[in-house]
């Protein structure tokens, strides 16, 4: 970590915003170890690799998440950096796929220029890497995974290989140590199902954005009435790992209860299958794909109907991956 994180973080038990740091060690670019001290109610949180950890007495959802993604990843090797420098775009894996497809969509339709950038549930922090890479002029990645390779130590390889910066903490989603109004963007990705109170972690990240600040939220399952059972036999489950399936009306409530104005655009996962794959069009909506949207998609204004008012209907009927962007007001 660097000095200026004391500007943007919060105590997470009495929420003040004065820190001191001691230093233990330091290279050339942040504090690798060594603590900070809530000056208010004398808190310390420990520093190591440069993470900051602000979760003090992790409940029993989160230790389980945590052993349960551990158990997941296993053995590993450094012959997995070059893997880590290609995420998202790693091979021909489906889930990958339909990351990276919507990942690069974002970054489409987003100027990340000069932007604060809050990371929430960043993982491995390729994607805080690459708003980076984009131009934010500052950035958070924050998630309850250390661990080198599926947590916040991957953020080493990208730090050295890049030669560019971002902070990384330890910290929970539905408590976010972060000081109100201090972010442009707070982003998730595949992240937001993961808790079992998702108006809280959005209303979290609604209190961390500044006046006219955006959340995005990209990959979130959404639970259509086609495939009810789409968590039978999910493995992350069996690992103890906190797995939900929202409907789109939750996503949005949670959205408007925090204040903000959302907006929900078409997975350019559907978009492909659409334009290239009627099979699996079929396969997601049935009839309807096949007699309704594809000889809709043909015509220009069926692709507007489809993705503009038509899209909430789609939602509700066939599982698709969520794409949606929430303002907050100026």
């Amino acid at each position: 970590m660097r000095k200026e994180l004391l500007d943007f973080i919060s105590c997470p038990i009495c929420k003040a915003v004065e820190f001191e740091l001691e230093t233990a060690v330091a290279d050339t670019h942040e504090v690798r170890e060594g603590q900070i001290i809530c000056r208010a109610c004398k808190s310390t949180f420990p520093i190591s690799k440069g993470i900051v950890d602000l979760m003090p007495n992790p409940d029993q959802t989160i230790q389980s998440e945590q052993q349960g993604w551990s158990e997941l990843l296993g053995e590993t090797s450094e012959e997995l950096v070059n893997t880590m420098l290609q995420l998202p775009h790693y091979g021909e894996d489906n889930l990958w796929v339909s990351v990276a497809k919507s990942f690069d969509d974002i970054m489409d339709k987003v100027d990340f220029s000069g932007k604060k950038v809050l990371d929430v549930g960043a993982g491995r922090c390729w994607s805080t890497r690459h708003m980076v890479l984009a131009g934010a002029s500052y950035a958070i990645g924050i998630d309850i995974l250390t661990e080198r390779f599926i947590g916040l130590e991957t953020a080493d390889i990208f730090l050295e290989h890049d030669g560019i910066y971002f902070e990384r903490l330890i910290g929970d989603m539905n408590n976010l140590p972060i000081r109100p109004g201090t972010f442009d963007i707070a982003f998730m990705t595949a992240t937001l199902h993961h808790t079992s109170d998702p108006k809280q972690a959005v209303k979290e990240m609604s209190i961390a954005l500044k006046p006219g600040g955006m959340i995005i939220l990209i990959n979130e399952p959404v639970r259509g009435i086609r495939q009810k059972n789409v968590l039978d036999g999910c493995i992350e489950i069996e690992h103890g790992i906190n797995e939900n399936i929202y409907s789109l009306r939750e996503y949005l409530q949670a959205a408007r209860q925090a204040g903000l104005k959302p907006q929900i655009f078409l997975s350019p996962v559907v978009k492909d299958e659409l334009n290239k794959n009627p099979n699996q069009i079929v396969h997601r909506f049935g009839r309807l794909g096949r007699y309704v949207l594809l000889p809709m998609w043909r015509y220009p204004l069926g692709q507007k109907l489809i993705a503009g008012p038509m899209l909430p209907i789609l939602h509700l009927i066939a599982n698709m991956p969520l794409t949606m962007l929430a303002q907050k007001p100026s």
